[in-house]
């Protein structure tokens, strides 16, 4: 027999695999880079209420990016009944946190820009394996 789940457990890697599925099947024609998929906890109200009965749906929030527009989404996804509650549009402009495969990736992107090179080899620094960069 399972464990049950405290609601305020984290997400397993079931449910996080069950959101991005469900995301995907909802939205078959998208192809989506999951920034972050976390527990949506349930308000703090409704777990004081009910103090012996902590039996409240399971919820995922998932910052999703479409790949090809770059276009930012914030998804609700119902965990216990596999359903999409809320997909919000997020305003040009705002980004979600930086994943350590954007730091990487801007770090390779500098590192191979012949500017960056030519003033490394100025400064010294003519191995640019010894070079790191940072995104911030």
């Amino acid at each position: 027999m399972a464990c049950k789940l405290h609601p305020l457990d984290p997400l397993t890697a079931n449910e996080i695999t069950k959101t991005s599925k469900l995301i995907r099947k909802i939205y078959p024609n998208q192809k989506w880079i999951f920034n972050s998929i976390l527990l949506q906890e349930p308000k703090k109200e409704h777990l004081l209420q009910n103090p012996t009965e902590l039996e409240v749906e399971r919820k995922a929030f998932a910052i999703i990016i479409e790949i090809g527009t770059g276009k930012v989404c914030e998804v609700l996804v119902n965990l216990e009944i596999d359903e999409i509650e809320k997909f919000i549009n997020v305003p040009i402009g705002n980004q979600p946190t930086l994943t350590p495969e954007d730091c990487f990736e801007a770090e390779r992107i500098t590192k191979n820009d012949a500017r960056v090179q030519n003033r490394c080899a100025q400064l010294g620094f003519h191995n640019m394996n010894l070079v790191s960069g940072d995104a911030w």
